[in-house]
């Protein structure tokens, strides 16, 4: 995440309307260089929204041959998570990036079709409110499947990521062009060097950009990302929260880690917030959205972090945050073994995860045992 607080929110808006045949393309608010990339050509023109971290000669040549192939998924391989957009003479395709981090709303009527950053632009068209689906996304937040494509205006669609929106004379065209079903032919060995060098190219990317770098260090996933991060640069600050009221095994796992740091560029800070910082706090004073946003509870409580992160001088901040859901084993899967009364599979995953997390495989085991006996009520 990249720091600049008196910048105006960017957006943009992408129209091709029948009767001109026309695709057209406006942007307004502040972008960062880096944020929005256009690249020019005879045969028309390509756009990548967000974080592409590609040399401006690989963008380059990956959108001649977009254009010239007709293929517009050649622009989805470069690294970095971005959307894509190419547009003709009377045609544009977009494809919203793989874990819809840049959103991609569009509205289509009377053979006219517009895509926007922001769904509350393209309201401007009339649009009103979808009850329904603001009912579903603030009571049912964690089931995505209630409003999959859909927004809090009627008439508005948000592509989903992975997919590809096609527009041209004949109509409008939603169709996925990545798939995520895993190779059953990649050894856990092959994923595993895989996903190192990804996460290698990400981090040395984000560093080549110049900009002075900080990095969370708290879990298994954030500080690995720091570990990768102190490898490129020569200061990294890393921050762990800490509130020694509600205590977490974060810290103790810093420490331990820290250990194997000498000779490594951390300036470690831990981060605590002021007791009078609440959830559901100085909510109304926050930006509005146009759609439901969960994280506005913590608001306050965010950006008392960021505040803190701005002061040590950071312009572009790391974190592995979410990290554990994907590849870490929740303690919820040990519970469920000794319910089912696999007991040998249930050892097995403990020993794992007490190797991971270097602790001791009694103590996974007592907390998962622990939990499997444990009623609502307590």
């Amino acid at each position: 995440m990249m720091f600049s607080p008196e910048a105006t929110v960017p957006w943009f808006t992408a129209e091709l309307t029948a009767s001109s045949d026309t695709a057209g393309f406006i942007k307004g608010g502040e972008w960062r260089p880096e944020e929005l990339r256009s690249v020019y050509s005879p045969l028309g023109r390509t756009a990548v929204i967000g974080q592409c971290l590609a040399s401006e000669g690989a963008l380059n040549d990956s959108s001649e041959q977009a254009l010239g192939r007709h293929d517009p998924r050649v622009l989805t391989h470069l690294p970095g998570s971005y959307a894509a957009m190419l547009l003709r003479e009377n045609e544009f395709t977009v494809m919203a990036d793989l874990v819809g981090q840049f959103p991609i709303f569009y509205k289509h009527s009377d053979g006219r079709t517009v895509i926007s950053s922001e769904a509350s632009r393209l309201r401007q068209e009339g649009a009103a409110p979808d009850r329904l689906t603001l009912a579903a996304q603030i009571g049912c937040s964690g089931v995505r499947e209630l409003v999959v494509g859909r927004t809090a205006f009627e008439g508005i669609n948000r592509l989903e990521a992975g997919h590809a929106l096609h527009a041209d004379s004949s109509g409008v065209r939603v169709a996925p062009y990545e798939t995520f079903a895993s190779d059953p032919f990649t050894t856990t060995i092959e994923a595993a060097e895989a996903l190192r060098e990804a996460l290698q190219t990400a981090v040395r990317s984000r560093a080549s950009l110049g900009r002075q770098l900080t990095a969370d260090c708290s879990g298994i996933d954030s500080t690995s990302i720091a570990f990768l991060a102190a490898r490129e640069v020569a200061r990294l600050p890393v921050f762990t929260y800490h509130d020694p009221a509600y205590p977490t095994d974060d810290l103790e796992y810093v420490q331990a880690c820290l250990q194997l740091a000498e000779g490594k560029p951390f300036e470690w800070h831990t981060f605590q917030v002021a007791d009078q910082i609440t959830m559901y706090q100085n909510m109304a004073a926050l930006p509005l959205s146009d759609q439901p946003d969960q994280s506005v509870v913590v608001g306050a409580f965010e950006h008392a972090y960021f505040q803190a992160l701005r002061e040590s001088g950071s312009e572009l901040h790391l974190t592995g945050n979410g990290g554990d859901a994907l590849f870490d084993v929740s303690s919820v899967y040990l519970t469920d073994l000794i319910h089912a009364r696999k007991y040998r599979q249930m050892l097995s995953a403990a020993y794992e995860i007490a190797r991971i997390w270097r602790t001791a495989p009694y103590a996974v085991i007592t907390k998962a045992w622990r939990l499997a006996h444990t009623n609502l009520p307590e």
